[in-house]
């Protein structure tokens, strides 16, 4: 299953399955600094990196699988019906 990370509300990134262990692990450890730069990845363009500190909101949303039966209808915030760019950066 692919995850949205929201930071600050204002970018979101999509991160998969099998990278989602170490995106959260690069977060707590930058928090764990007292702040440091953390990058995250951006669909189909080049990475870019976000200063995470204390005063960083981030939220990690599991989607579901693109395959997946849907329950209802998906809001625009929830899941982009084609999880493409996801970003606001």
């Amino acid at each position: 299953m692919p995850y949205l990370l929201h930071v600050n509300r204002h970018a979101r990134f999509l991160v998969s399955d099998d990278d989602i262990g170490a995106q959260r692990q690069a977060i707590v450890d930058a928090l764990r600094r007292g702040g440091d730069f953390v990058t995250f990845p951006r669909d189909g363009r080049e990475p870019v990196e976000v200063l995470v500190t204390t005063a960083t909101s981030i939220t990690i949303e599991r989607l579901p699988s693109p395959d997946a039966p849907s329950d209802g209808p998906t809001t625009a915030d929830s899941a982009p019906a084609d999880y493409g760019v996801v970003d606001d950066l």
